[in-house]
């Protein structure tokens, strides 16, 4: 486990630490895919998801937890190829050049993520560790956390939250 240090603007230690370990995921992209999709496809029994680009099909799949700077496992690509394979008859991966990627993403030991003010200094904000639901959980992250800068009991998205909004508190571990 990781303890991120939050620091200031200038580099400067907050004194507070957030325990992190990345959660990491892995995708291909075929850029000359002979099959055409038109929208996200998820397949549950193989645990993947197709993705239309004008770059291309993506694949993603495989989630994995791993030391912060540890190299891509290089099977997880040969195992999405052969996914690919075995969910579209005509793709034909293994006679493509797919283009490989893996990310890291912030994940907290209870896998909820942070989303706070700081409490010494209130005016720097926290919204981290969202794993691979950042996208999906931004706008209402940001509006909570946009709500707590601007201290308004009254807001409804803190109302809305106000049972909950503890269990993202950077202070609880």
């Amino acid at each position: 486990m990781n303890y991120e240090e939050i620091t200031d603007e200038s580099g400067k230690n907050c004194g507070l630490q957030i325990p992190l370990v990345p959660e990491r995921g892995y995708h291909l992209t075929y850029p000359d895919s002979p099959v055409k999709v038109k929208h996200l496809i998820k397949s549950e029994d193989r645990h993947l998801v197709l993705t239309p680009l004008s770059t291309g099909m993506r694949v993603t799949g495989f989630g994995e937890f791993s030391k912060m700077m540890s190299k891509p496992i290089e099977k997880r690509y040969l195992q999405l190829n052969t996914h690919m394979n075995g969910l579209i008859k005509d793709m034909r991966a293994d006679q493509q050049e797919p283009t490989t990627w893996m990310g890291r993403r912030p994940t907290t030991p209870d896998s909820l993520p942070v989303i706070d003010l700081h409490p010494k200094h209130p005016h720097i904000g926290m919204v981290f560790g969202h794993q691979h639901l950042g996208l999906t959980q931004s706008p209402i992250s940001a509006k909570l956390i946009t709500a707590m800068f601007e201290g308004d009991k009254k807001n409804q998205t803190l109302k809305d939250f106000a049972d909950i909004i503890e269990a993202f508190s950077a202070t609880r571990f």
